[in-house]
């Protein structure tokens, strides 16, 4: 009985396992047709959500204050 469950559960996990390779195929394959702009404003985005630029504004709130 439980190798019935294995073998169900292996034909069942094909599907899906597939389904997850062709998204990670079409994601990769629109990550590397972005244009520049495209991969210059996700740079940008991908600073102002950082810490980094939550510290450098906290910076220059201070040296402006003072």
């Amino acid at each position: 009985m439980a190798r019935e469950r294995q073998q169900l559960s292996r034909t069942d996990a094909n599907p899906i396992n597939d389904n997850i390779e062709t998204i990670a195929r079409v994601e990769k394959r629109f990550l590397e047709e972005r244009s520049v702009s495209d991969r210059m404003a996700d740079a940008i985005a991908g600073f102002s959500g950082s810490m980094k630029f939550v510290g450098l504004h906290a910076v220059g709130l201070l040296i402006y204050i003072i």
